[in-house]
């Protein structure tokens, strides 16, 4: 698979709410970055999606996405929930091994 396709089916997914297809995507020794936390490995990763998908999927729009070999940068909104979003990317095989995030809440 190439980066974009394994980049889409992590959307597709989170979409869908579909916990064990997103963490299909992800390496079992993948680090995902997000705020002050750094959680390696996919138990952790999971108890993250398992909160974010907990009443089931949601429309993510997609703003922007680069590609570029391995890497990949994406820009996103939940409208009405997230305004911005950002993810950086590394996919080594069919897997992400890393992964970075930013979200800016919409305000109330």
């Amino acid at each position: 698979m190439s980066t974009q396709s394994v980049i889409e089916h992590h959307i597709q997914a989170l979409a869908e709410g579909n916990l064990d297809e997103i963490m299909a995507d992800y390496s079992v020794d993948c680090v995902f970055i997000a705020n002050d936390n750094c959680i390696v490995g996919t138990d952790g990763i999971r108890a993250v999606f398992q909160g974010a998908v907990a009443n089931g999927g949601f429309a993510v729009t997609m703003q922007h996405a680069i590609y570029h070999d391995e890497a990949a940068y994406i820009t996103w909104t939940v409208p009405g929930v997230i305004s911005l979003g950002t993810d950086t990317f590394i996919v080594k095989g069919d897997a992400i091994v890393l992964q970075t995030n930013a979200m800016a809440l919409t305000s109330a």
